[in-house]
């Protein structure tokens, strides 16, 4: 359920575009992705992805940003049922 919720997130959340290399969304998926089923943190994610030149403050973001939207929605699921 979680990885359901993470990546119904995922679409929701905005680039961040203050870099050179902003994230597109097959980024963002491949992060979410990581982080909810490998549970790799944001080093580990830049060291396994060179080329792709992410920032570690935009990983930072983006990982802060999808764990407060998922939080949120499953604040709502909870209680509406």
């Amino acid at each position: 359920m979680a990885i359901n919720i993470l990546c119904d997130v995922v679409a929701d959340v905005a680039d961040v575009n203050m870099t050179p290399y902003p994230l597109t969304s097959d980024d963002r998926t491949v992060i979410c992705a990581l982080r909810v089923e490998k549970q790799q943190g944001v080093l580990r994610m830049m060291k396994e992805f060179l080329l792709r030149q992410w920032k570690c403050c935009t990983l930072n973001d983006l990982i802060k940003r999808m764990t407060k939207l998922a939080l949120s929605r499953v604040a709502v699921d909870l209680s509406r049922s």
